[in-house]
Parts: structure tokens; sequence; C-alpha cells
């Protein structure tokens, strides 16, 4: 991975540029993460450009600050992939929230690109929101930037709810056009001082626009600790 981050103007307007460069793709380098970020002395804070949407917590979690090599099948199934669209974020000295609208959540957990390995969306959408909140009970923001916890750390404690919603407009099976799916999760993050567990939930409803066909709700939960 090649990461560029900085700022621009002043320390307010903040940009980062990340390329994945991996051998499957025969040294193809795939774009992850590109905008540019304002943030206020209020609290508020804007993005622009391709990044995670605020949606599962693991999946925010960069990739290199894993509990274990890679993260749980609860992610590779439900996770947010990289999008492009516009955030809000509001942060406070214990707790925060983010919004998002864009091209969609989706699921490019394998790298193949915006939303071209998708488990659960299959289709492009016209429209796509999510929001996240998280609130801090013990401890400090710095410590929850990674799944897990070092001797020597305080305890620490972080809960954190979300939802997405989004309206599919598939290009090739009008049939599909319209179809939209709903979500929310829930997780709760403990760090020990050397110690550390998490859990997370989520559920899925997906919402079929043809007469004849079902709607599913696939859910998960996931444990770990280390």
């Amino acid at each position: 991975q090649l990461n560029f981050s900085g700022n621009v103007v002043d320390p307010s307007w903040t940009y980062r540029v990340r390329l994945n460069v991996t051998p499957d793709t025969f040294g193809d380098a795939v774009l992850d993460f590109a905008y540019v970020q304002k943030t206020m002395d209020n609290g508020f804070s804007f993005r622009l450009g391709q990044f995670r949407a605020p949606w599962m917590r693991e999946m925010l979690v960069e990739d290199g600050h894993q509990l274990a090599v890679d993260r749980s099948m609860l992610s590779a199934y439900f996770g947010q992939g990289f999008s492009q669209g516009l955030g809000l974020g509001y942060a406070q000295e214990n707790w925060k929230v983010d919004a998002y609208y864009g091209n969609g959540v989706y699921n490019d957990y394998q790298g193949q690109g915006n939303g071209a390995n998708q488990s659960w969306d299959t289709n492009g959408t016209n429209w796509s929101v999510a929001g996240r909140f998280e609130y801090l009970i013990k401890g400090n923001w710095d410590q929850f930037a990674d799944e897990s916890s070092f001797r020597g750390e305080d305890f620490g404690v972080m809960v954190g709810v979300a939802g997405i919603a989004q309206r599919y407009d598939n290009q090739t099976t009008v049939a599909a056009s319209g179809d939209k799916t709903y979500g929310i999760t829930a997780d709760v993050t403990m760090d020990f001082g050397g110690a550390n567990m998490s859990a997370a939930f989520v559920w899925a409803r997906q919402d079929p626009s043809a007469a004849n066909v079902d709607s599913v709700s696939p859910y998960g939960f996931n444990v770990q600790g280390g």
C-alpha cells in the first residue's frame, strides 16, 4: 500500500490518497482512499471523495490494525467497501456521529473495485445513505484506532450503532430496478490494558421491487478477543 496524506492551505484542510498494489492484479494499483476533508473549529467536518461509508466498525479500522491477519467473515459478507460520496461528521469529547450520501455502501471487500464484488448488494444504486454514532464510555479515542489492547493502556469501552439505506438502479436487469436494502449494526469494544474483547451484530433486509420475489433478511454476529 502506498499512502499519501497531509494538508493544504492550512491544517484544517487535509487529504488522503492510498494505492493498493497486489500480486493478483499483476502489479496494477487499486485506488482505495482518495478524498479531501475540512475540519471546523466547532466540531463539524466535511469529506468529499472516495472512502469507507460509516457502517461496520471492523471495516473502519485500518487494515494493519486488525486483531488477526484479516477481518472476520461477518465483515466479508456485510462490510462496506470503498465508495464515492459526501461525508459529514460532528465530534465532541466523548461522542461523535458521521453521515454519508453517495453511490452505494458497496461490499468490495475482495478488492475488485468500487462495488464490483458485492455479497448482498449486486446492483448499482441511484441513492444511498449511511449514518454511525459512537459513544466513548471510558478511555480515549486513540486507543480504539485498532482492535487490540496493549499492556499499559487504560481501561476503555466504546459502543457504536449504525444504519444504511439504499435504492438499486440496475442497468442490465430492469426487473431489479427499485429494489431497496436497509441495515442496522451495533458493536461494543473493550480494552483491558493487555487484553481486549469486541462484539458486533448486523441485520439487513433486501426488498425486491418485483411482486413475485420474496424479501430476504440476513443477519449475523461476531465475538472476538485477544
